[in-house]
């Protein structure tokens, strides 16, 4: 819900509130994210892959059980915490300015709330139920819309206002999604369920905290560096560059359970190699088109609300296509050869220089700099997890797509063809726009439509049996 609302919402909230409160809302999501991490305790990954591998109804009805008491219970824990730390008597500490720590407690109520819809999330996955997964994420959308614009109709048109009204709708999703694990669950939980959930889900959290690190370091260096409003500027691209994530999230979701019962026989037949191919080059297209039309569509989702350029937009939308698409190709085998440690140690060997390089380009380039750096850690990753993969012979996707694909998107997003593109005005300028796109797409289809649609007949067709 908080992702994909927000992919969604932000055109709403940037004309809602102004530059300053959009920053401090920025920083209040940015607070949420990080504690939606540990705070969800791995759970949405171990109960989807948990489930899935077991085929008793008792064994999957405890599994649940087990996974909503482990998080309640820990998570109140964590809640009371927070709670004595937010009330203490002396002042927050200097280097938390006092608006930023009024958002501590309402982030982590947040994060807490929202481990129960990623529980329900999990057993939809588990479950091949794509319909249901949609509407869940339909259900969230709906609650988050409906609350925001009653705020706004009341007056609440203001930072708190908008974290008010998130809180209140985290905590109806949360009271819609626990309703649907009741029915589901079963409570006579015993201690092998809980030893399993947190065997599975604890290294997805220090994996998690490690692959992000990175992103929060940036963007919290970003936060202390400039002012309030262009970090808000700096999260909306952050946003739009999302969309390319979203779709790759989705895909990777709908197929996890039929990637985990094929997985050696596609690796065997190549079916695995083909398909995630042809879904790099897919992507890639996309984020070809939101980077050569970043102007045009940067002006129509943030209504001239922000400031940012379209390099630093480029940029950000290269590297979360690096940072879904590619990484999910190179990590879905080491995660099915139940590698965890491998991807951690891969995570943090990336973002340790990638955060040292960071700082640097921050303190002289600002919110460009912080863009250059999570390219930087993006690519890094991805470029070594290929060659660990290759080590441990697991299949990955070919490299002649990969780098085709990245050295397009480069060169769309470099300063002599941002140049060019920002020349192009009116009807003449679009049309020569499409086919740069159309051209890219045109390239890529032919070095992976044809081996990639046969993947794609062959995992269909496993899906109907």
């Amino acid at each position: 819900m908080a992702a994909g609302g927000n992919v969604l919402l932000a055109p709403l909230y940037l004309r809602l509130l102004n530059p300053q409160d959009f920053g401090l809302w920025s920083k209040f999501m940015l607070m949420l994210q990080l504690a939606q991490v540990p705070m969800g305790w791995g759970l949405m990954a171990a109960v989807s892959r948990l489930i899935a591998e077991a085929e008793a109804p008792e064994r999957q009805a405890r599994l649940l059980g087990a996974a909503v008491t482990m998080a309640t219970v820990l998570n109140g824990v964590l809640l009371v915490l927070t709670l004595a730390l937010w009330a203490w008597p002396t002042q927050a500490p200097s280097r938390w300015p006092g608006a930023d720590w009024a958002l501590l407690l309402p982030a982590v109520l947040g994060a807490a709330l929202l481990v129960y819809p990623a529980i329900l999330l999990g057993k939809l996955v588990a479950d091949g139920a794509a319909v249901r997964h949609r509407s869940l994420s339909l259900v969230g959308f709906a609650l988050q819309l409906t609350i925001l614009l009653a705020a706004a109709a009341l007056g609440y048109r203001s930072a708190g206002g908008a974290v008010a009204a998130m809180v209140v709708a985290l905590g109806c999703f949360a009271m819609f999604a626990a309703i649907q694990l009741r029915r589901a669950a079963a409570w006579h939980t015993e201690r092998t369920d809980l030893r399993a959930l947190l065997a599975f889900g604890l290294p997805i959290v220090v994996y998690t905290l490690a692959g992000q690190a990175t992103d929060f370091a940036i963007r919290y260096c970003l936060s202390r560096q400039v002012t309030t409003a262009e970090f808000g500027a700096f999260s909306a691209g952050l946003i739009y560059a999302s969309v390319v994530a979203m779709l790759c999230s989705a895909v990777n979701l709908a197929w996890m359970p039929l990637f985990y019962r094929h997985a050696h026989h596609w690796y065997a037949q190549g079916t695995y190699r083909a398909f995630v191919d042809l879904f790099i080059a897919a992507t890639a297209g996309v984020a070809a088109l939101m980077v050569v039309f970043a102007p045009e569509l940067l002006a129509l989702y943030a209504g001239g609300r922000v400031i940012l350029s379209t390099s630093t937009a480029a940029l950000l939308t290269i590297a979360a296509w690096l940072n879904s698409a590619v990484w999910m190709a190179v990590s879905n085998p080491l995660f099915e050869q139940k590698r965890t440690r491998t991807v951690l140690l891969l995570a943090l060997a990336a973002a340790l220089p990638s955060m040292a390089l960071g700082f640097m380009l921050i303190r002289d380039h600002g919110g460009r700099g912080a863009a250059g750096a999570l390219l930087a850690n993006a690519l890094l990753l991805a470029t070594l997890a290929r060659w660990v993969a290759g080590r441990l012979r697991l299949p990955g996707p070919s490299l002649v797509p990969s780098a085709t694909a990245l050295g397009l998107l480069l060169l769309v997003a470099s300063p002599w063809c941002q140049q060019r593109m920002a020349a192009l005005h009116g009807v003449t300028g679009v049309l020569y726009k499409l086919l740069a796109v159309l051209s890219i797409f045109a390239v890529l289809a032919t070095i992976t439509l044809r081996d990639g649609l046969k993947a794609f007949k062959t995992i269909e067709s496993s899906h109907s049996r």
